[in-house]
């Protein structure tokens, strides 16, 4: 594990996944799946370092642990921009660890970017409908604000956890997300979560009133 990690570090990705595989071939823990996906992600194979990521998870008991590849996971789809499930994916990462800012950080990043791209998708459709031609990225229909928002979300791209049996590098840059938003954000996936539940219960007493046991 040691080499690989050194390979790691000195950013010879290729070779350290190599050696991660080594790892595994012998033990297969999660602390080698969630480092070799590292790798991955690095070189931007990102739907291998997801299956990996999930291996990770399958591989431990730790929250903690389990919050950090869920993070990751949800940084691999935002590459992607799949923005719907990278929150889902930072939502799980909360749950799992509440302490985490960072999480809670690309939480609203994602939301933002969901927001932005249900919208983009809208106007769009719309512009379809009227025949007329949607602009693409980057062409001239692009607004100051547009711009001064691209330029803003190079600021706020998510930053993966770091590999296992490293020392941790805290992000040393202020927060963009203020803890009563943090507070605001929770509290609405319990209130939408306590809802779900209810809406289950609801329907499996319905199902349970119109079933009738036959009497032997």
């Amino acid at each position: 594990m040691k080499n690989a990690n050194k390979k790691y570090a000195s950013k010879d990705y290729k070779n350290a996944e190599i050696e991660y595989n080594k790892v595994l071939e012998k033990k297969n823990t999660y602390e080698a799946n969630f480092n070799k996906a590292n790798t991955q992600l690095q070189q931007k194979k990102i739907d291998d370092a997801v299956k990996t990521y999930q291996i990770s998870i399958n591989k431990t008991k730790n929250n903690i642990q389990k919050s950090k590849a869920h993070y990751n996971i949800g940084n691999a789809l935002m590459e992607k921009q799949n923005y719907e499930k990278a929150v889902d994916y930072y939502k799980n990462a909360i749950k799992l660890n509440p302490t985490d800012t960072q999480a809670k950080e690309n939480f609203v990043i994602a939301k933002k970017k969901q927001k932005q791209q249900e919208e983009e998708q809208k106007n769009q459709e719309k512009s379809k409908e009227k025949g007329g031609k949607a602009p693409k990225d980057g062409e001239n229909g692009k607004n100051k604000d547009d711009q001064e928002n691209s330029n803003s979300e190079k600021d706020n791209k998510p930053k993966n956890k770091n590999i296992q049996n490293q020392k941790n590098q805290q992000n040393t840059n202020p927060n963009d997300v203020n803890e009563n938003e943090y507070q605001r954000i929770l509290e609405a996936m319990n209130e939408q979560e306590q809802n779900t539940q209810k809406k289950v219960i609801t329907n499996k007493t319905k199902n349970q009133e119109g079933f009738k046991e036959k009497n032997w």
